[in-house]
């Protein structure tokens, strides 16, 4: 399924492979960091309107979380290793934050109801 959005939306340019596991890669040769973005937008969207079917009948969607390092952003010398080190620590950042809003209040919800609704310091 995530092969699948990454195929469907890179340029010819583009490398997008599995590393291992549940984890994927994506090289974009000439990308800055706000299109690293937006890409990140579009294989999101993918994943979103392309659900799975279970045997049972039941759709689900695919969620992803992704870590983006652009080439030049600490030094143009960086080495391959040294972008993905990068990568990996903003995927992990993104999934802390994400692991935190979990706990959150929703927005709906009053001042006195926030009290009651456990929270992640």
């Amino acid at each position: 399924v995530i092969a699948r959005a990454l195929i469907a939306i890179t340029r010819g340019s583009d490398c997008a492979a599995r590393l291992g596991g549940d984890e994927f890669i994506a090289a974009m040769p000439s990308m800055n960091r706000a299109q690293a973005v937006s890409f990140i937008g579009r294989v999101e969207e993918e994943l979103r309107l392309h659900p799975i079917t279970l045997p049972n009948g039941k759709q689900v969607t695919i969620g992803a979380s992704f870590g983006a390092a652009s080439l030049g952003d600490v030094a143009w010398s960086e080495s391959a290793d040294q972008l993905l080190e990068r990568a990996d620590l903003a995927l992990y950042e993104i999934k802390r934050v994400r692991q935190q809003l979990r706990y959150a209040a929703p927005p709906h919800l009053t001042a006195e109801t926030q009290t009651t609704v456990p929270t992640r310091a």
